[in-house]
């Protein structure tokens, strides 16, 4: 809950994913999208990679501190030219002693411009799904920029255009094994397809019934 407090005296350790859900259906209700995504798009989507397949240091390093909201996460997928195909990213790391040097792009990155770590998807292997990896790059290590994108009706959402430039990251930062990030993205990805009917509903029911209130 990142240190928030709620109302009705409800414990933040009661919170769950199921809470999140509710609260994604009543902002996609009002056409919040933005503001959903600004809220969710980050640590519910970067972290849940560290807390089902990082390490014991990783979870202990990281996690607490985004419990009590002094740092935040993005997920690094989307690139210019793979978009969202999760097999066939562009973006290399490259393995050089106790260091990865990783170099490429991502590409609406939601919550990157604010986030202080981005759980990267990178190409540790050959082609296909098989040489998927995920490292935890600090984004404010030397060699990466990001640029805010102006996102029509979804502005809050902080969509990012990050680049990795030779950037230097620790290998303790691979989450899991290498080669294997193929797997532990597609196991993190259950809120989404969740969400994605509901922001489909409410969209079908604007685009459907406000038009029709309107004088011709």
């Amino acid at each position: 809950m990142g240190g928030l407090s709620l109302p009705a005296g409800i414990d933040p350790e009661d919170w769950d994913v199921f809470h999140n859900l509710v609260t994604a259906d009543e902002l996609n209700r009002v056409g919040y999208t933005g503001v959903l995504w600004g809220l969710f798009g980050g640590n519910t989507i970067g972290c849940p990679p560290i807390l089902n397949f990082g390490n014991e240091a990783q979870k202990l390093k990281y996690l607490p501190k985004v419990s009590r909201g002094e740092i935040r996460f993005c997920l690094g997928i989307t690139e210019p030219d793979a978009g969202s195909d999760v097999a066939n990213i562009r973006t290399t790391a490259k393995r050089s002693g106790n260091k990865y040097i990783v170099n490429g792009a991502k590409k609406w990155i939601t919550n990157g411009i604010w986030a202080h770590y981005c759980t990267a998807e990178v190409r540790t292997g050959g082609k296909g799904r098989g040489g998927i990896s995920l490292l935890i790059i600090p984004l404010a290590a030397k060699g990466v920029t990001r640029r805010r994108m102006e996102n029509s009706g979804v502005n809050a959402s902080g969509s990012t255009f990050i680049e990795f430039d030779d950037v230097e990251v620790p290998a303790e930062n691979l989450i899991g094994i290498e080669n294997d990030g193929f797997r532990y993205i597609m196991s993190s990805k259950l809120p989404m397809p969740i969400d994605s009917p509901l922001h489909f509903s409410h969209s079908y029911h604007h685009k459907t019934n406000i038009p029709s209130r309107k004088p011709t």
